[in-house]
């Protein structure tokens, strides 16, 4: 079985790492500079069909211009995408006491990225 992995990351560097860290553990990987990339980022609701989950993980960089991370997990699931609905990782180099707190009111796990 192939994953598909969703990877937001606005550091073309770091995007690319990613990318091929992942298609080296034969991942399919959607990769992408900005959360604008994804239909709900601009709809009011998911456009995806709702019994079609667009990908498995989704690893995302938390400080984006014009969206966090967080805020496009957030606008997720208001929209009620089907995408990744588990396996969420929030990467990120820097952390408000908010953002760090936020998983403690989510499912979501976090870590700080090295």
């Amino acid at each position: 079985m192939q994953y598909r992995t969703i990877v937001l990351e606005d550091d073309d560097n770091a995007r690319e790492l990613l990318t091929l860290l992942l298609r080296q553990r034969n991942h399919e990987v959607l990769s992408f500079s900005a959360p604008s990339a994804c239909p709900v980022y601009e709809n009011s609701e998911c456009l995806c069909p709702q019994d079609y989950a667009c990908g498995d993980f989704l690893i995302t960089d938390n400080k984006m211009p014009r969206m966090t991370g967080l805020e496009f997990v957030q606008r997720q699931a208001a929209r009620n995408c089907r995408g990744v609905n588990r396996n969420k990782a929030i990467i990120s180099g820097t952390w408000t006491d908010a953002q760090w707190r936020w998983p403690e009111a989510s499912a979501a796990n976090s870590s700080p990225s090295p």
